[in-house]
């Protein structure tokens, strides 16, 4: 019978030639060997799933077992649940196309104990408009707001399989999933140290009126506010006005206002590395 691995590392990725190779570059060059390495692809016409093809041999002399699977979708967080139902490790970890481990020993040092929690969980280097940013892993503002990254999370792959990502959100699916895991009591264990790079310019970034509302119904769907409320109210009128001026400024002025922010949330603070020890480029 053939041995499961300790984690499953899962790629979901979409017309990501591009990016893909450095994601696949930061789990080769891991020193941590016992994963296997999940692909969902969604499709792709240009040439990722031939860039995921050409790394095969060389996950399969590390022994490592690759499994590559290229269809359409409805979407990211269902080729997500999709991937999961496909792993065999006892952990998952998602890094999405473009996202990287912070170094090729990040997997060894999450991996040097035995844990009994269902979620570990560490810090986050998340590069917005070219500036590499320290996010800080915080279970404790959950109810509030998610400081969880799932690219610095490992899920244990039982629970996620029965919980999953509710794929009615488009955005915001992973924060109800670690809400969801935190109202039902499973326990979190916070790692100090950077677990990955997370390049911030997808849906979520760029979209900010749809994150706040699903943010918030979310919220509301377990009780955690009142969507008849002024407070409710305000909110959804401020993230418009971001996003009207998201979609009618420069890039340049836009991405100004994106630093402003995180001045104003006091999320301004550097991330703290070397390059010639991440695969940062």
């Amino acid at each position: 019978m053939e041995k499961q691995p300790v984690l499953s590392v899962i790629t979901v990725c979409y017309q990501a030639e591009e990016e893909i190779g450095r994601t696949i570059e930061s789990v080769l060059n891991q020193t941590f060997t016992d994963y296997e390495y999940i692909f969902k692809d969604g499709g792709s016409t240009d040439r990722t799933n031939e860039i995921i093809e050409s790394y095969r041999p060389r996950f399969e002399e590390k022994g490592v077992r690759i499994i590559h699977v290229s269809r359409r979708d409805k979407g990211l967080y269902w080729a997500m649940n999709e991937a999961t139902a496909l792993a065999q490790g006892t952990w998952l970890s998602f890094l999405n196309a473009g996202d990287y481990y912070f170094g090729p020993d990040t997997l060894a040092r999450v991996f040097s104990r035995d844990y009994g929690e269902t979620v570990v969980y560490g810090n986050t280097v998340e590069v917005e408009a070219g500036v590499p940013y320290h996010l800080e892993g915080d279970i404790t503002w959950i109810r509030e707001k998610s400081l969880i990254c799932h690219q610095s999370s490992f899920i244990r792959r039982d629970w996620m399989a029965q919980a999953g990502y509710n794929t009615e959100y488009r955005i915001a699916a992973d924060y109800d999933f670690f809400l969801k895991t935190f109202m039902a009591g499973k326990k979190f264990c916070k790692l100090d140290q950077y677990i990955s790079i997370f390049m911030k310019d997808g849906v979520s970034s760029t979209n900010e009126k749809d994150r706040v509302m699903e943010t918030e119904n979310i919220r509301a769907s377990y009780r955690l506010t009142d969507p008849d409320s002024e407070e409710y109210r305000k909110k959804l009128e401020m993230a418009r006005f971001k996003q009207a001026i998201l979609d009618h400024t420069p890039k340049k002025f836009s991405d100004f206002l994106r630093k402003l922010r995180r001045i104003m949330r006091g999320m301004n603070r550097k991330a703290d590395f070397k390059d010639e020890n991440t695969f940062y480029q």
